[in-house]
């Protein structure tokens, strides 16, 4: 392996983290922020049963959901699986929440709103520089 292999293995591999981590803390500050919001203008939210496991494998999910859209973000040089890939996250993040949009269909759409923006921003941040020359000339 040659200095130059080895330096683009490490640029890659912090690129993916650093775009991972960013979907993730979009999805919860703007969650946490919406519920304080939500908190102080309406008052106490409903309580489900089970809601805080489901948020906590939710959030399992969007982490893995995010390092799959990262990879793809940084990896492909095909503009359809760098889309693609975030619209099935968001239909898979959306389809797990699903149980809970009868109950309180605020909480989803806030849920299902933010996950999408999170996948979003993966795309939106992701460092590709042959596509970026594409654009440019």
């Amino acid at each position: 392996m040659n200095d130059n292999s080895s330096i683009e293995l490490i640029k890659n591999g912090l690129r993916f983290t650093t775009l991972s981590l960013v979907q993730v803390c979009v999805f919860v500050i703007l969650y946490d922020a919406i519920i304080d919001t939500y908190i102080c203008y309406v008052g106490p939210m409903n309580r489900l049963f089970g809601f805080g496991q489901q948020f906590d494998n939710g959030t399992l999910l969007l982490c893995i959901l995010a390092g799959l859209n990262s990879g793809a973000q940084i990896l492909s040089e095909r503009l359809w699986i760098r889309l693609a890939l975030p619209a099935i996250g968001a239909v898979t993040w959306i389809f797990y929440w699903g149980n809970i949009a009868d109950d309180v269909p605020n909480r989803f759409l806030a849920i299902s709103f933010l996950g999408m923006v999170s996948f979003l921003c993966g795309v939106l941040l992701a460092p590709n520089e042959k596509l970026a020359a594409v654009y440019l000339k």
